[in-house]
């Protein structure tokens, strides 16, 4: 097997957050000797191998849940589980499951790790094996919103109960908050930022990179999943709502994954091209305010960047209302909106943000990679 330790990381394929914290922290674990292989299908693939991330190149042969997520999205207009979104999504992790346990061979790893792979937690074959293995997540519980809610969260929290108890290493990746209540004895980390500190450029260079002149820049970014498409035209609502208020700034789009260039590139809205999607965590101090759905990647980036950022939660997605109404007590720069807003709102919370400026006030709110990294370490290490 070689000196190295290899790792085998699985990552959750509903949004880009868990690839992009992914990465961070298998940087720390490849400096510390190990070879890290992933299986990240969708957008999160390519995200890791745009970073020069070793992908098995069976990610290709399995179907994205962020995909099944999205669609039901535009369908039901929620971002929380019916039961037929339960269904369809443990239909999609079984065929994945299926792919996964036919074509790789554990005894060829020394450690497993997965970030909210719900493949990975649902394979009895995986959390059998003798190798070690590690759970990183966001959430414990799912909480229903409503009546027609509640069987789906008895069926995925029984899912979740079953197999947090067969990971050796647990880790939790989000706020304090999210661990009321918790019976599975998580370590507490917090939320893992996109980019570690020194890889981020600073304001003058990252306009360079990304061809941006003089002027106030707005960065809306659609998130991962691409659910925040459908407020792009309220977006543009509030940025002709500022320029009534004599305000100048111009927008620019993040498409979240390179699926949706296209897209935006038929508006004629101003994009982020393609050779710097999967790179915009490094260059988001190029902008004046960011404005994105409340997923823990952004939170965390806007933290650690200290670039003004105003944040909504998916309708009806319980995580980010959670992160929705946390942000603002941990970070200064950070303000949020309810899941019902409107363009007035927006273009008036922009201008906060704008007017207050950069701050950071993030130290022992966000989690350490290194710290995670020689957790995960240990654990490889104790097996042998």
């Amino acid at each position: 097997m070689g000196l190295s330790m290899r790792a085998l990381y699985m990552i959750s394929s509903i949004g880009l957050g868990h690839a992009a914290r992914a990465r961070v922290v298998a940087s720390e674990l490849t400096r510390r000797g190990f070879d890290v292989e992933f299986i990240a299908s969708g957008a999160s693939g390519e995200y890791l191998e745009a970073w020069g991330f070793n992908v098995n190149k069976l990610s290709r042969e399995l179907r994205s849940l962020g995909d099944v997520f999205y669609r039901n999205y535009l369908r039901r207009g929620s971002g929380g589980f019916s039961l037929g979104v339960v269904m369809e999504m443990g239909r999609v992790a079984s065929r994945n499951r299926v792919i996964v346990e036919g074509s790789i061979d554990l005894d060829d790893y020394d450690l497993l790790i997965a970030d909210e792979s719900w493949e990975a937690m649902g394979s009895n074959r995986i959390l059998s094996h003798k190798i070690p293995k590690a759970i990183l997540i966001d959430f414990i519980a799912y909480r229903a919103r409503g009546f027609s809610e509640i069987i789906p969260r008895i069926l995925v929290n029984r899912f979740l109960t079953k197999a947090f108890r067969r990971f050796d290493l647990r880790l939790f990746i989000g706020f304090r908050e999210g661990l009321r209540g918790d019976k599975y004895g998580f370590k507490y980390i917090g939320p893992i930022p996109p980019v570690l500190e020194k890889e981020m450029l600073d304001r003058d260079s990252a306009r360079r990179m990304l061809g941006l002149g003089d002027g106030v820049y707005i960065l809306f970014s659609l998130g991962g999943t691409g659910a925040g498409f459908e407020t792009l035209t309220k977006i543009l609502d509030a940025m002709r709502i500022l320029r009534d208020w004599d305000i100048d700034a111009e927008l620019v789009v993040a498409p979240g994954s390179r699926g949706f260039l296209e897209h935006l590139n038929r508006l004629g809205v101003k994009v982020v091209g393609d050779k710097h999607v999967y790179k915009l965590p490094t260059l988001v101090r190029a902008f004046d305010v960011v404005v994105s759905p409340s997923g823990l990647s952004t939170i965390s980036l806007l933290a650690i960047s200290g670039v003004p950022g105003v944040v909504f939660p998916l309708r009806g997605h319980f995580e980010q209302i959670e992160n929705s109404l946390l942000v603002s007590r941990y970070f200064s720069n950070i303000y949020s909106l309810g899941e019902a807003w409107s363009p007035t709102d927006m273009a008036r919370t922009i201008k906060r943000a704008l007017g207050a400026g950069s701050a950071k006030g993030y130290r022992g709110v966000l989690g350490d990679p290194s710290m995670v990294a020689d957790l995960l370490s240990q654990l490889s290490f104790r097996a042998l």
